[in-house]
């Protein structure tokens, strides 16, 4: 699934005329922001349902550091997949060009679901 929504945004960023030196880095900060911002959605619907790790995640979630740390770690774990998807990528000359549809709806709906849960979570713990 992952695979699939890289190669749309791939394509969305090759048809917005993105540099062949970039179209990998920014496909994967995208999807790592989006990647980001989901997991966050995830914490705080279980900790709206009071699911005991999910408050304990949502308490911990309020720091700066801890969420920088987390951020990071999904960063850095999409530009790992994204040096080895274009290496593999780079030994077929012949990648069919996939829809941009998907990456675009994917962000879309991670973004509504960002909007949607903020309204239900209370304000960070302090």
């Amino acid at each position: 699934m992952y695979a699939y929504l890289y190669d749309s945004m791939i394509t969305c960023y090759i048809r917005q005329h993105v540099g062949d030196r970039y179209v990998h880095g920014y496909a994967a900060t995208s999807l790592a922001s989006m990647i980001f911002l989901n997991l966050l959605v995830l914490i705080a619907v279980f900790g709206r349902l009071h699911y005991r790790w999910a408050e304990v995640l949502f308490v911990w979630g309020s720091r700066w550091d801890v969420a920088a740390a987390l951020g990071l770690t999904v960063l850095g774990a999409n530009l790992f997949y994204s040096r080895r998807r274009k290496s593999a990528m780079a030994l077929k000359s012949t990648h069919p060009r996939r829809s941009t549809w998907p990456a675009n709806i994917y962000m879309l709906l991670s973004v509504g679901a960002v909007v949607y849960v903020s309204i239900l979570t209370p304000p960070s713990h302090r």
